[in-house]
């Protein structure tokens, strides 16, 4: 408790007095607070996105380069996705925990720690792709660290934007999370072979990873230091009350809705993540493109999500239909591939490839942009930074299981020295299906609820209908009374 409230707390009799007074003043400079929030959210908001640019430039890295890292390493198609899964495999548990340990320690030590890893963890692959050194389990251990503080680091900058913009526009701070983070997905694409054709070296191409997640550590602090100097400005301290913090019980709680939103972001993901890991060399064998020329047909995937996800998300927070629009995304999903799958296994028609690469990216960008903002409308707000955690971690188990899936398709059926993506394709088109089918559940169980999610206004929508559901259990108390 701060000093200049001692005087006046000693003359309270008990320590809960003690407690009332304290949490009432910081209730009071916690209005401050947002007010100053307000001032400051562009800013923040564009520094706090760009601490994801680094990594996502890093994550998808050895895409574009696949045929070049299984030359070096002397891989197979199993070996390469063995890279994925080893990123994927940490995240099934870390997010969860480091979800439940930033709302026990605070946001700040979680997102600095998490941003230092994945430094390390990238810096740690471009050694051991050395040509020197050229050591493929180093590798492994490499994309494992990475992969063991990246999905925590994304989910607390989620958690640190749903505090700033919670109350408006909350699609539109996602979107534009969405469309910055894909940027350095597009930049990877695009420069990753260029950087390699010319300096002969994947390790060169991996240190420049490095140095971006180096810009996106300085990130972090300017993040950091926004959000502290408003709270310094206003008095509040950020500690929560104790009625607000979180007990390992609250997870048991967890709504129904939730779980369905859960089901849906792992079907998504699996169908669209395990896509983008093969998206340069499916282009290479199935439409015949050069090396060169995959990388930038797969950078299509993201460029599309970097150019309209903050548009989606204004339109989002007009006019809500948040279940609606994640609904027409897995029917996107879904559509992009079953049109690969009845394609011919080779077909020289780069327009066919163009317009099912663009469908997919566009269900990634209307997914992204509407089912994120629905987790912290159907879960309790102290909950929120352990709610997104879940939700990567249970992303990350088809993001483990899925690459080995493909790795062993691809080497089981093939079709001459090419894989037969037809298998690969319907495998996909399940996880889009899954999606489709929970979040067709999840809208009808939101209308019954309400309609929180459907609604343009939800945060609104949401404090009226608890206002409502205490006023109706208040009613019942008295009547038993």
């Amino acid at each position: 408790i701060n000093a200049e409230y001692m005087g006046i707390l000693a003359m309270s009799t008990t320590k809960d007095e003690q407690v009332a007074l304290y949490e009432k003043d910081m209730d009071e400079k916690k209005i401050h607070y947002e007010a100053l929030k307000q001032k400051k959210r562009m800013i923040f908001l564009i520094v706090i996105c760009l601490v994801e640019f680094g990594r996502y430039y890093c994550v998808d890295l050895v895409a574009p380069l696949q045929k070049d890292i299984m030359r070096q390493f002397g891989i197979t198609d199993v070996g390469y996705n063995l890279l994925y899964s080893a990123y994927a495999f940490p995240n099934i548990f870390l997010p969860f925990i480091m979800g439940y340990v930033a709302d026990l320690i605070g946001r700040p030590t979680t997102l600095i720690i998490c941003t230092i890893a994945v430094l390390i963890g990238q810096s740690l692959l471009a050694f051991a792709s050395l040509q020197a050194i050229n050591i493929f389990w180093l590798a492994i251990v490499a994309r494992f660290l990475f992969g063991c503080f990246g999905k925590s680091l994304n989910s607390t900058q989620g958690t640190y934007i749903t505090d700033w913009f919670k109350d408006k526009e909350l699609a539109f701070a996602l979107g534009m999370s969405v469309s910055i983070a894909r940027a350095g997905t597009v930049l990877n694409f695009v420069v990753a072979t260029p950087i390699y054709e010319h300096t002969h070296s994947i390790a060169f191409a991996f240190w420049v990873g490095t140095f971006l997640l180096g810009v996106s550590l300085v990130c972090t602090m300017g993040t950091v230091l926004l959000d502290q100097s408003a709270k310094n400005a206003s008095g509040y301290t950020g500690v929560k009350k104790k009625s607000e913090k979180i007990a390992l019980k609250d997870l048991c709680n967890l709504s129904g809705s939730y779980w369905l939103l859960v089901l849906c972001i792992v079907g998504f993901y699996t169908g669209f993540l395990c896509f983008v890991n093969i998206s340069a060399s499916f282009a290479m064998d199935r439409f015949g493109f050069s090396s060169s020329h995959a990388s930038i047909l797969a950078s299509i995937l993201h460029l599309i999500a970097a150019l309209t996800a903050p548009f989606i998300g204004i339109l989002i927070d007009k006019i809500g239909r948040r279940t609606i629009i994640t609904i027409s995304s897995c029917v996107l999903l879904l559509c992009g591939h079953l049109f690969f799958a009845l394609l011919p296994n080779r077909i020289d028609s780069p327009v066919l490839a163009i317009v099912g690469y663009a469908v997919i990216g566009l269900s990634y960008c209307l997914f992204g942009s509407a089912c994120w903002p629905m987790i912290p409308f159907v879960v309790e707000e102290r909950v929120v930074g352990t709610a997104f955690g879940i939700a990567f971690s249970c992303e990350n188990m088809g993001m483990v299981f899925g690459p080995i899936i493909i790795g062993f398709i691809s080497s089981s059926s093939r079709d001459g020295d090419i894989p037969n993506y037809f298998w690969i394709n319907i495998f996909l088109a399940g996880g889009a299906a899954l999606g489709l089918i929970t979040t067709i559940f999840l809208f009808f169980v939101d209308l019954k609820n309400g309609a929180v999610l459907f609604s343009p206004d939800a945060a609104e929508r949401q404090k009226k209908l608890q206002a409502k559901q205490a006023e109706k259990n208040q009613s019942s108390f008295q009547s038993l009374s």
